[in-house]
């Protein structure tokens, strides 16, 4: 069965960063053989992506009370008793010249600097693949976004409204462009306040001085600009729409609008 773009995007991702098992990995592999030049150029995005985000990563001075806490934890606890002979170790280091004090006490401080940095050193890249994928995956999102865009604005004929805010929003403006043929639609805003948890943004359809229903979403966080796809947007003939709007409704959208208008664009 052919891997859909969604599942070849998510495994792509993993792959670039060498975290797939082992039947994922030969399952993307001839997947990526068989790729379209668009697939292809995820794939090359996304390892160009992996190769270079380790350079991003900043080194620190570990903290006076990390190294305490790490040299309690790894040295050995004395032993209560050693043997005459002493152990293997012990004639090791009078073998190597290690046994007197003075090159002894270095020998420890040398062994507790490498201990530190390997065990900082450790954390340091656990923390940087972390970076790594929360950026691996704000990439993907952000190329997704791009193809949906490009899927748009490369048909033959395409529709373009703009959108700007109200009384409740003044600040907030949009536009929205879509494909007739495919009746596909890429809604793009900026500044709208988050939704709560219990609510919804809408998009409205007015055709005919009645609101149609074109898609609920949510913006959770403040970010100046906004993006989603409609890929079955309810009217695609502009000779028949008056208006789109934009209100707040409770989750998952309403038959018809009830809450406030936050964005209005009018079809010219």
């Amino acid at each position: 069965m052919a891997m859909d773009k969604e599942q070849f995007e998510e495994l792509c991702a993993a792959y670039v960063l060498e975290a797939l098992d082992e039947d994922d990995h030969r399952l993307f592999e001839a997947a990526l053989a068989e790729a379209d030049q668009a697939r292809r150029q995820v794939y090359t995005a996304m390892r160009t992506a992996a190769l270079h985000l380790p350079l991003t990563a900043e080194v620190h001075e570990p903290a006076s009370h990390v190294k305490d806490k790490i040299l309690q934890t790894v040295r050995p606890a004395a032993s209560p008793q050693k043997s005459e002979e002493g152990s293997i170790w012990d004639r090791l280091a009078v073998t190597i010249g290690l046994a007197t004090p003075r090159v002894a006490l270095s020998f420890s401080v040398v062994l507790d600097v490498v201990i530190v940095g390997l065990s900082y050193y450790a954390v340091s890249m656990r923390s940087a693949i972390q970076n790594q994928q929360q950026q691996l995956a704000e990439l993907q999102g952000e190329l997704v976004q791009k193809q949906a865009l490009l899927e748009v604005l490369t048909a033959p004929v395409i529709e373009m409204v703009m959108m700007n805010g109200l009384e409740v929003n003044p600040t907030g403006y949009g536009k929205i462009i879509w494909d007739p043929g495919q009746g596909i639609a890429i809604l793009q805003l900026a500044n709208l306040p988050p939704t709560p948890a219990d609510k919804d943004y809408q998009l409205w359809v007015i055709r005919a001085g009645t609101p149609i229903s074109a898609g609920v979403f949510a913006v959770r966080e403040t970010t100046e600009e906004s993006f989603f796809k409609i890929d079955d947007l309810a009217e695609t003939d502009k000779q028949l729409i008056d208006a789109f709007a934009i209100t707040i409704e409770p989750s998952g959208g309403v038959p018809q609008p009830t809450g406030d208008m936050y964005l209005l664009g009018h079809a010219l």
